[in-house]
């Protein structure tokens, strides 16, 4: 019995052993082939090929001669500057409608001017026939025709 027990513990340390240095070897193993580097990645990481363009996951792709020669422009820089457009368009409206608000009061005192104008050329001409009538006057009595 102490024989087989002996066996089995110099079975179980040879297999744990060579198991160990297989595990070892298999892990120190790793190779590339010429010209190229190993990498450890971590969760999430990408690989790209050194000849590629990484880009996030969000990121819009262009076709090839998308734009003209001036380039293209990314969608978020796109976006900020239609938000500034719209910002820029509310603002003149806002403007246009200031300026259509003075315009119409404009008008409207320019109305006003014209009903006061003739309203004192009213008054001027009545004022200039009572200053003639008393003008004209030989007695109190006949200015009491004056205010008719």
């Amino acid at each position: 019995m102490k024989i087989m027990k002996a066996a089995t513990c110099l079975f179980y340390l040879v297999s744990v052993g060579v198991g160990s240095v297989e595990t070892a070897q298999s892990q120190q193993s790793f190779s590339c082939p010429w010209g190229r580097e190993g990498a450890c990645l971590d969760y999430g990481d990408k690989v790209c090929s050194s000849f590629a363009k990484c880009v996030a996951n969000d990121s819009v792709c262009f076709n090839s001669y998308t734009c003209d020669y001036n380039g293209f422009v990314c969608k978020s820089d796109f976006n900020n500057l239609n938000e500034d457009y719209d910002g820029l368009v509310g603002e003149y409206n806002r403007l246009v409608s200031i300026a259509n608000d003075l315009k119409r009061d404009a008008e409207y005192s320019e109305e006003q001017v014209r009903v006061l104008k003739r309203e004192v050329s009213e008054l001027r001409g009545k004022y200039g026939d009572v200053i003639s009538c008393l003008e004209a006057l030989s007695s109190l009595d006949d200015a009491q025709s004056c205010a008719n």
